[in-house]
């Protein structure tokens, strides 16, 4: 399988040859879809709640992001969401793939995917897309997802330096999934993200939009047994997407852990914002 993702280094000078773990591993995860109500950086932000956002992604050590933005017609693809103060990280992104043939798979022409950001540089990287493609229609530039766009996941592990001063690595994988009826077709890359997390030794992060809505609990029931089998323990938090005009409220956003310790009281969902139809989660863990 051809590759489609990138790596970018970070616009500033940064230390980046290990994650500064001492003090705890902050990660935001967040769909980014449906931003018209962000401004740019600059402008600065009405809502204090909006401002805080910001310096949860500023302050943050790994940002899981889906739906985000960046510049296809451009050599570097810096990201068009201009308002994300992500210059001091390294970009890991993957185009949702559109499939011109059986065997050929190129970039979303939109330059619309996923993004595994991070301060430390990643020593190594896996992509995957989906074996079936999304069935809705594409429509509104975009906005609503392509008859032949794949999802797609990402992962990456980056080098630490334990309480010994050994250097260990810890795996990150960021998963966008199918909106799909079926939990079989979701269980593609769930099973792929599985195989890779029981095969590292270190600790592990997990977490993206996982679309856990198609029959109203078979399809997290799946994830969460999946997850169990090699150890990972999910970050308990209730951030509910309206679906079907408001009709429908399902939970999506899934964040797992295993080998690190959860600082409860750093969990912070922010379901009052506008900024898109996904409230953004921040939580912190530590390295035992």
């Amino acid at each position: 399988m051809e590759r489609l993702s990138f790596t970018e280094p970070p616009q500033g000078n940064t230390d980046s040859s290990f994650l500064k773990a001492s003090d705890g591993i902050q990660v935001v995860l967040w769909n980014l879809y449906r931003f018209g109500n962000m401004k740019k950086k600059v402008e600065g932000f009405d809502n204090p709640l909006d401002s805080d956002i910001i310096q949860k992604i500023e302050g943050a050590d790994f940002l899981l992001f889906q739906e985000l933005k960046w510049d296809v017609k451009t050599e570097e693809k810096r990201l068009i969401d201009e308002y994300l103060p992500v210059e001091d990280f390294f970009l890991l992104g993957l185009a949702y793939p559109v499939q011109l043939d059986p065997s050929h798979f190129v970039e979303n022409k939109n330059g619309l995917g996923i993004g595994l950001l991070s301060k430390a540089a990643p020593s190594t990287t896996w992509e995957k897309r989906t074996h079936k493609p999304e069935r809705t229609g594409d429509f509104l530039d975009g906005q609503l997802l392509g008859p032949r766009r794949y999802k797609n996941a990402l992962a990456a592990t980056y080098p630490y330096k334990d309480s010994s001063g050994e250097t260990k690595e810890i795996l990150v994988v960021n998963l966008h999934n199918l909106v799909s009826r079926s939990t079989h077709t979701q269980n593609f890359l769930i099973d792929w993200s599985i195989s890779l997390i029981s095969s590292h030794n270190g600790p592990v992060i997990f977490g993206g939009d996982f679309n856990t809505w198609s029959f109203i609990g078979s399809d997290i029931k799946a994830l969460l047994q999946r997850t169990k089998k090699v150890g990972l323990k999910k970050v308990p938090f209730h951030s509910p997407v309206h679906l079907m005009s408001g009709g429908l409220r399902v939970q999506l956003d899934h964040l797992f852990y295993k080998g690190l310790t959860l600082d409860q009281d750093s969990i912070k969902v922010f379901n009052k914002t506008n900024l898109s139809d996904h409230p953004p989660i921040s939580v912190t863990f530590k390295i035992p």
